[in-house]
């Protein structure tokens, strides 16, 4: 008593499909004759369809500034440019002339943190610190410094050649000359 399965039914085999044919002659020559008649052909009729734009901006050619062409002949005022910077900076002189140094004061002792930050962004964001005291030397004062460490340089050189060693470095003196 065993039951058998049924089998799904199978699915139907594709059809074949036709070869799509063409117009164009078997032979290459041919057909490269007849590809040139029909793309002809096709531009021709794309052409009567839409016409061709030889500058797409020729309208705004007539609102173009010319060559050569002043629209505003007398210019910008000489001045103009600076003139509220000159008024602001005026004014702000002469406030702070007046009251300067009572703002500062004020600031200082209600909003010290806000001190500070004056402060901070008024020093220089990079400090170059040089510490070479041979720059601040005249000729004169380099050249005495020069002729004491060669004398230096003698001394320790016959020192060390009367105890018996023997000196196998080049000796001091040479190096400094």
């Amino acid at each position: 008593m065993t039951e058998k399965k049924a089998k799904p039914p199978r699915a139907a085999k594709p059809k074949a499909r036709k070869p799509k044919t063409s117009s164009a002659p078997g032979d290459a020559a041919k057909a490269h004759e007849w590809l040139k008649e029909t793309q002809g052909a096709a531009a021709s009729t794309n052409a009567a369809e839409k016409p061709a734009v030889k500058n797409p901006a020729a309208h705004l050619a007539v609102h173009q500034i010319k060559p050569g062409q002043v629209l505003n002949p007398k210019g910008r005022p000489k001045g103009s440019r600076n003139k509220l910077g000159e008024h602001f900076i005026t004014a702000l002189q002469a406030d702070w002339e007046e009251h300067g140094a009572a703002a500062i004061a004020t600031v200082r002792q209600e909003r010290p943190s806000d001190y500070l930050k004056v402060v901070a962004s008024i020093l220089p964001k990079e400090l170059n610190v040089r510490v070479d005291p041979l720059e601040e030397m005249d000729d004169d004062e380099l050249t005495a410094i020069l002729a004491a460490a060669r004398a230096v340089s003698r001394v320790h050189q016959e020192a060390g050649t009367r105890e018996g060693e023997e000196d196998i470095r080049k000796p001091t003196g040479q190096l400094l000359s």
